[in-house]
């Protein structure tokens, strides 16, 4: 009966484990797509990619990039703590997971409540009325 259990517990890490590698060539094959499509409708519209940079802010870009970073480190130290037994560890670094992420929406409120004031929202009349030339905002072009 124990070899059953055993070969059990082998079956069910071998199927996480492909299940894993299934999740990592989908995400590969998503964010492959989208940065290909990024390529060429870049390389199609350059004038208008670099206009539309102009309007971007690097700072709130960076403080974005960085905030996620360190927010998903938290989350893996964390369950790091877990595996471990360390209670406290693991509860500080979800703590600090979630202030990352309040930041993060915080800091997303400020970006997009710029472009809602100016009318640019998915469905928005603004953004239907939008030449098809500007593909920076790759909602006009679908």
């Amino acid at each position: 009966m124990t070899e059953i259990v055993v070969h059990a517990e082998h079956q069910d890490r071998e199927a996480g484990k492909l299940g894993m590698w299934i999740f990592l060539f989908t995400e590969m094959f998503l964010f492959g797509g989208l940065f290909l499509v990024y390529a060429v409708l870049r390389a199609g519209y350059s004038a208008n990619f670099h206009e539309a940079a102009n309007e971007l802010n690097a700072f709130i870009g960076t403080l974005n990039t960085v905030v996620l970073l360190i927010s998903s480190m938290s989350v893996a130290m964390s369950i790091t703590a877990i595996q471990k037994n360390n209670t406290k560890l693991a509860m500080l670094l979800i703590f600090i997971t979630l202030v990352l992420a309040t930041l993060f929406l915080v800091n997303k409120y400020f970006e997009w409540r710029h472009e809602f004031e100016y009318g640019v929202y998915p469905g928005s009349e603004v953004l239907k009325n939008m030449k098809k030339a500007n593909c920076f905002f790759l909602v006009c072009i679908l």
